[in-house]
């Protein structure tokens, strides 16, 4: 199992209705809108790292209003 945080910036004025399409998201265990650098923090997982990176590069990309994510890659829990 591959798990990860993935750090989003998102438009002005997006942040609370992308948080919420990436909650409907399969993989997305968690996402929280926060202050600093990054807009959501959210909690992913997937069954390898190739399903990993297509639920990041293909479907959180995807939401309209995301402008750059960052993917921290956890490697021990």
């Amino acid at each position: 199992m591959a798990k990860a945080y993935v750090f989003v910036k998102v438009g002005v004025g997006s942040a609370e209705r992308v948080a919420a399409c990436l909650r409907q998201l399969p993989g997305v265990k968690g996402a929280d809108v926060v202050g600093g650098i990054s807009d959501i923090v959210a909690f992913v997982e997937a069954n390898d790292a190739k399903g990993l990176s297509e639920l990041v590069l293909t479907r959180i990309h995807a939401i309209e209003g995301v402008a750059e994510t960052e993917t921290r890659l956890i490697v021990e829990e």
